[in-house]
């Protein structure tokens, strides 16, 4: 069974030494220096192109399209997400059985899934583990607090999101300096809701993407958080997935 790696379809033009691929619909060129380049590598390609032509990755650039992600606790609520039109679902518990049946339904979907793998159950918490969950069942990546299954996860060629509990000022160095030696492609910082009182004590130009996650009830709280540098807030209320999705029926969501 693929994960990621072949989810984005890729052309090689050997003459100009490009790349073409998909992000939401939207097509995109990037120059690359050689045919590995675009191997569908979830962590290496494709590249995105911004607005002032700087290169960035399809994850970052889903990340910017996807203003809220959802944290599912069950099945019913990843069909509900995928319903919304969620681009980003975090399975934030249960077990391998259920996180199966998550992966078959966004497996179907445009959508990106990424397992809590912390509070998962019937894995074991070790490298070998994330490699059965990349080459089994097809996830596009990890979230976790522990700085070796993010390594893990990329090294299989999963994405890896760390999560950092910022409880007081201690924490928080503790945790850029965990971010900085790990380097894992997004970083989630919880509680979302003192991101826009320490923004001036983030460094958000050397930190990967970052998101917002926890006790976020209201469409107002995220939009508050939105106009902080973090790209997007994650978050288990459906009635803000709904809101800030793009419906899979009617392609309407609310404008940032």
């Amino acid at each position: 069974m693929m994960g990621f790696r072949k989810s984005y379809g890729a052309q090689w033009i050997p003459q100009e030494l490009q790349c073409s691929f998909l992000i939401d619909g939207d097509a995109a060129w990037v120059s690359t220096g050689s045919q590995r380049d675009c191997i569908m590598s979830p962590r290496e390609s494709p590249l995105a192109v911004t607005g002032e032509g700087a290169p960035m990755s399809a994850f970052t650039a889903r990340l910017r399209k996807t203003p809220v992600i959802a944290g599912a606790k069950d099945v019913e609520k990843v069909a509900t997400a995928l319903e919304a039109g969620i681009g980003i679902i975090f399975f934030l518990t249960g077990t391998i059985f259920d996180l199966a049946r998550a992966a078959a339904l966004v497996r179907q979907t445009p959508s990106m899934l990424f397992a809590h793998v912390d509070l998962l159950q019937g894995v074991g918490k070790d490298p070998a583990g994330i490699r059965w969950l990349g080459q089994e069942l097809g996830i596009h990546g990890i979230v976790s607090t522990r700085s070796n299954l993010i390594k893990a996860a990329q090294d299989e060629g999963l994405y890896a999101i760390q999560r950092l509990f910022i409880l007081d000022s201690e924490a928080l160095r503790t945790g850029l300096k965990v971010v900085t030696s790990t380097g894992p492609d997004a970083v989630e910082l919880l509680p979302a809701l003192v991101v826009p009182s320490i923004q001036h004590r983030l460094p958000f130009a050397s930190l990967p993407p970052v998101i917002a996650g926890g006790l976020v009830e209201t469409e107002a709280e995220v939009r508050s958080i939105l106009k902080t540098p973090a790209v997007s807030v994650s978050t288990s209320r459906a009635e803000l997935w709904h809101i800030f999705g793009q419906s899979r029926k009617t392609g309407a969501g609310t404008e940032i």
